[in-house]
């Protein structure tokens, strides 16, 4: 699922994503759950006006 939002949302090819080790696969996956976090939260925050 990952690898998929970091192609989609992110334009970073698959291939580049598979060959990072697992540290840098850890921080990329952090930085797109705090994305998806943010968005929420601003779109909750639309919601009420």
């Amino acid at each position: 699922m990952f690898a998929y939002l970091a192609f989609v949302k992110y334009h970073m090819r698959p291939s580049v994503f598979a060959d990072m080790d697992m540290n840098e696969k850890a921080v990329v996956i952090a930085f797109i759950q705090q994305h998806a976090k943010d968005e929420q939260d601003e779109m909750n925050k639309a919601k009420r006006g």
